[in-house]
C-alpha cells in the first residue's frame, strides 16, 4: 500500500467565504461585516464584502502571479487616479497601514487587497453603441491623468515580449500538428512587430495604460458616469493598446458605429495622432495573440477542455479576417 507523505500538491484553492469574512474583519478597520461571498474566479479570485451601508471588493491574487512590488505599482496608480478626480476603485488600507496582506495557503502565499466598490452596474457595451462615447471619454481621462505618473515600484511593461513573444511560446505546443497555421501565426506576429517598430519611430504615444479596456471593467451609473476597476494588467505601454482593446471588442461584435463613437469620445478629451490610430489594428492582433497565450498559460486552473482545434479555428479566422480587412495591403 502506497503511503501519502504530506498534503497532495494543488495549483489553486477556493477559500471559504465565511472564514475569509473573519480574516477581513480582523485585518481591516471596517464597520461590522454582515456578509462575504465568493463572487467570481478568473485570473484572481473576487469576493464581495457587505457591510451595513456599503460594500467592498476583495481581490485574492493567485499564488506566484504578481510580486508585491507589481501590486504596489497598481495601487500607486489607483491612488494617483483617485487624487486626480478620476472615478476608479481604490485600495483600502489595512489597520496596520499596509495596502496589501497575504495568506499562506496550500499552493503558496497569496496576496489580497480590499477595494472600494465601483459605483453603478455592469453594462453590456456590446448591446449599446452609444455608451461607447462615454467609455472613450473615460479612457482618455485616465491617459490625461497619468501623463506624469511615476511609481518607485517596478512593474512589467506592455511591450512585444508581454503581448506576443511569451504568448507564442505557450501557443506553440497546441499548433504542432497544424504546421500551416503555426507558420501563419509566426508570420503574422513578425508583421505586427515590424509595423509597431516602424510606427514607434514616428512617435507612438507611450505611457500608463489600463491594459484591459475591452468595453467592460467599468460600472456605469444612471447619469452615465463610469467608474473603472480591475487594473490588474496596467503598466507602461503604447496608449494605442488601450484603444485597441476596445476595438477588439467592437470587432468581436461587429459595429463600426460603436468604434466611431468610442473614438469621438476619446478625441473629445485627448488628441489622437494619425500614427497612434494606425497602430490600433496591429495591436488588436497583438491582443488576440496575448489572450490566446494567456488562456493556455492558465489552463492548469481553468481547464484545457475548450482549447482544441475548434478554438484555434475561431481564433485564427479572427486574425486572418483582421489582417485582410484592417491591415494595410
Amino acid at each position: 500500500m502506497m503511503m501519502s507523505h504530506g498534503p497532495f500538491p494543488i495549483s489553486h484553492s477556493v477559500l471559504s467565504a465565511d472564514a475569509l469574512r473573519g480574516q477581513i474583519q480582523r485585518i481591516y478597520d471596517l464597520e461590522p461585516i454582515v456578509d462575504c461571498c465568493y463572487w467570481q474566479g478568473g485570473l484572481n479570485d473576487t469576493y464581495m464584502v457587505f457591510c451595513q451601508d456599503r460594500r467592498y471588493v476583495l481581490r485574492l491574487y493567485r499564488a506566484n502571479r504578481r510580486t508585491d512590488t507589481e501590486i504596489e505599482y497598481e495601487l500607486d496608480a489607483l491612488v494617483h487616479l483617485g487624487k486626480a478626480g478620476i472615478p476608479v476603485s481604490t485600495p483600502i488600507r489595512c489597520a496596520d497601514g499596509n495596502r496589501q496582506a497575504s495568506l499562506e495557503l496550500p499552493e503558496g502565499r497569496r496576496q489580497y487587497v480590499l477595494f472600494t466598490n465601483a459605483e453603478g452596474k455592469t453594462y453590456k457595451y456590446s448591446d449599446d453603441i452609444h455608451i461607447a462615447h462615454a467609455y472613450g471619454q473615460a479612457v482618455a481621462r485616465i491617459h490625461n491623468a497619468t501623463d506624469g505618473f511615476k511609481s518607485q515600484h517596478r512593474r512589467f511593461d506592455l511591450d512585444l515580449d508581454f503581448l506576443i513573444r511569451k504568448p507564442l511560446v505557450n501557443i506553440a505546443g497546441f499548433l504542432k500538428h497544424r504546421d500551416h497555421d503555426w507558420d501563419y501565426l509566426r508570420r503574422l506576429a513578425e508583421r505586427i512587430e515590424k509595423q509597431i517598430a516602424r510606427l514607434s519611430l514616428r512617435g507612438l504615444d507611450i505611457g500608463f495604460c489600463h491594459g484591459d479596456t475591452n468595453g467592460y471593467n467599468a460600472h456605469i451609473t444612471d447619469d452615465k458616469r463610469l467608474t473603472f476597476f480591475d487594473f490588474d494588467f496596467c503598466g507602461v505601454g503604447w496608449r494605442s493598446f488601450d484603444l485597441a482593446s476596445f476595438r477588439w471588442l467592437a470587432l468581436m461584435n461587429p459595429s463600426e458605429d460603436r468604434w466611431r463613437n468610442f473614438l469621438a469620445g476619446y478625441t473629445a478629451v485627448r488628441p489622437l495622432s494619425q500614427v497612434d490610430l494606425e497602430a490600433v489594428p496591429f495591436l488588436v492582433g497583438a491582443r488576440q495573440i496575448w489572450i490566446d497565450g494567456m488562456q493556455i498559460e492558465n489552463g492548469c486552473d481553468w481547464g484545457f477542455n475548450g482549447i482544441d482545434d475548434s478554438y484555434f479555428d475561431r481564433k485564427l479566422k479572427y486574425l486572418r479576417d483582421l489582417e485582410s480587412a484592417h491591415f494595410p495591403q
